[in-house]
């Protein structure tokens, strides 16, 4: 994975402290806030967003226009246009 001081990736935008994992990909518009991590093999669909320090499991979808609250760990995939919050989140 890679640790971001902040940065700007084509369209998307990892905050600061942000963690992103091996083969993670991103789809245009999505967002991982400061110390949000994204583990491998996870997908943030168009317009996602992952809240600050909140932590996506491996292999997860995020889908398009879904959000995981600060501070929430997703365990399962989130449908789009769906947010969720809380560890485990819901």
């Amino acid at each position: 994975g890679v640790a971001l001081e902040a940065a700007v990736l084509q369209k998307d935008i990892a905050g600061a402290g942000a963690i992103l994992g091996h083969d993670a990909r991103f789809e245009d518009f999505s967002t991982v806030l400061a110390g949000g991590i994204v583990s491998g093999g996870v997908r943030l669909g168009t317009g996602s967003l992952v809240g600050a320090s909140a932590t996506v499991l491996q292999y997860l979808t995020v889908g398009a226009e879904a959000a995981v609250g600060a501070g929430a760990v997703a365990v399962r995939d989130v449908p789009a246009g769906v947010i969720v919050k809380g560890v485990p989140a819901r």
